[in-house]
């Protein structure tokens, strides 16, 4: 079958989907928060590049184009300008979805020190309470901007996801119902980026992709990027799942599409009137799908810009790849591709911010000697004792890390994991329930007590003094422990009703 008949009865498929849709509107009562197109404002970022009339122009068109959108395919759609909304208007529909944040509940918490000016307190502004368990999707930036308050797996890794999917789950239901949607794949080649990180080193020159919308930020004209949150920590319990990822300038596991309890993490940043008509239809299932989530708060959770430990591997791949030659060229070609594409803006009659011009005017910046170089940008990063043991050979940091994985535990800086002595002494991974178990006996046993008291310590918020209590609490659970690194380095208990 040639290409041009594939297309036509793809085309076919599609035609008669949306016209089912159409024809038979749903019942799921929808509410959409958006921003009043009368009062779009841009910020500094929005006007770079000298696309602000673009930006502002996409703005302004998105509520209304959802508006349709929504009014063609379900009998009740109702529209709220983001800064009237208030939570208690989501327990008269089935579905809130949040194409702009709420008015905030509490505001951003900012302590810089004066001298240094390291931020010593930080805490994002708050957009709903923790008691809203309405089924909701949230689209784009608005996913993280209401989930790391929350603390929910819906964080803010990258404003950079362009038009492209991939590695979707094809038998999820957001592909299969109430609409079939047979996607229409191609194989792309896979962004370079990607094969930065150590889980995407042995990746082809190509993958399968599938496209969600028509325009994306990497076509450089101005169209919003979308948002990717981090894949790591995301599937550590049963209340959450990754069902897409998506183009973006992280790493390929990057999270595009996903749902943690009762919200829904759609990362794209299209309006419906520029999505593509496979794109509509995914996101009209995904609405249904979410629908099924009312009153299903998320249990486990993603402390603020908490990693998982695996993402040590991905800082010692990337040190290991960091040669000089290429800080240098980094440090020269960042300049120039900037400075190239303002002047070609500013050719184009577009304007330019006044960031943008004081750039234009900036001499090019001077690397850093090699030797300072090593002292200053690579090892100043690693652990004193590491680097007395290992130097500047990347190979054994890396073995080291890969032996000692299920004993890492975080260490003084951020991103840092140190080995547990603790657990590595008695074998046993410290994610492992079986620890727990191992030390409780310890307990009754009499033996190694306080290590086994250290453990239990750490690795959970309880405070038992008996072994008895201890083993009681144990038995109770033993099915529902999880633990996870982003949720705290922490065994924590899945509701009962969550394991069924």
């Amino acid at each position: 079958m040639n290409k041009i008949l594939k297309a036509l009865i793809a085309s076919t498929v599609l035609l008669a989907a949306n016209s089912l849709f159409a024809a038979n509107k749903s019942d799921l009562k929808i509410l959409y928060v958006g921003n009043n197109p009368e009062t779009v404002q841009l910020s500094g970022a929005d006007k770079m590049g000298g696309v602000g009339d673009r930006v502002q122009e996409l703005k302004k068109s998105r509520l209304p184009s959802f508006q349709k959108f929504l009014s063609d395919h379900f009998k009740t759609v109702d529209v709220v300008f983001s800064i009237d909304y208030s939570e208690d208007m989501s327990d008269k529909y089935q579905v809130t979805i949040f194409g702009d944040v709420p008015k905030a509940i509490k505001e951003r918490v900012l302590e810089v020190d004066e001298k240094t000016g390291q931020t010593l307190k930080y805490e994002p502004a708050q957009y709903l309470t923790k008691d809203f368990d309405s089924a909701a999707i949230v689209i784009a930036d608005v996913s993280p901007r209401i989930g790391e308050p929350l603390e929910y797996k819906m964080d803010w890794l990258c404003l950079c996801l362009d038009a492209h999917a991939h590695g979707m789950k094809m038998d999820h239901p957001i592909f299969n119902t109430p609409v079939k949607v047979n996607l229409t794949m191609e194989q792309r080649p896979t962004p370079e980026n990607y094969k930065h990180y150590y889980n995407g080193r042995d990746l082809e020159d190509s993958m399968p992709m599938w496209r969600v919308q028509r325009e994306g930020y990497m076509d450089g004209k101005g169209y919003p990027p979308g948002l990717v949150s981090t894949g790591l920590g995301y599937v550590d319990a049963t209340d959450s799942e990754v069902i897409s990822n998506g183009v973006c300038a992280k790493s390929v596991d990057s999270v595009a599409l996903a749902r943690h309890g009762n919200f829904f993490h759609w990362g794209f940043s299209a309006k419906p009137d520029d999505m593509t008509e496979q794109g509509r239809q995914v996101f009209l299932n995904a609405i249904h799908y979410i629908a099924k989530f009312d009153g299903q708060k998320p249990y486990s959770k993603r402390q603020y810009r908490k990693q998982g430990r695996e993402v040590i591997l991905d800082r010692v791949h990337f040190t290991s790849q960091n040669t000089y030659e290429n800080y240098v060229e980094g440090v020269a070609s960042n300049y120039n591709s900037r400075k190239d594409s303002l002047e070609k803006a500013a050719e184009a009659g577009r304007n330019l911010s006044f960031a943008d011009k004081r750039f234009l005017k900036s001499e090019p910046p001077k690397p850093l000697g090699r030797e300072e170089w090593m002292q200053q940008d690579v090892l100043s990063r690693w652990p004193k004792e590491l680097v007395a043991k290992f130097g500047a050979d990347f190979d054994k940091y890396m073995g080291y890390y890969q032996e000692n994985m299920e004993f890492l535990m975080p260490g003084e800086q951020q991103y840092s994991f140190v080995v547990d002595v603790d657990a590595k002494a008695l074998s046993i991974s410290n994610r492992s329930p079986e620890l727990l178990d191992r030390c409780i006996a310890l307990l009754e046993k009499g033996e190694d007590m306080e290590r086994a008291k250290r453990l239990l310590s750490r690795y959970t918020d309880e405070k038992f003094i008996s072994a008895k209590e201890w083993r009681n609490w144990y038995n109770q659970n033993k099915y529902l422990f999880f633990f996870s690194d982003v949720g705290g380095f922490k065994f924590s208990i899945m509701p009962s009703r969550a394991s069924k």
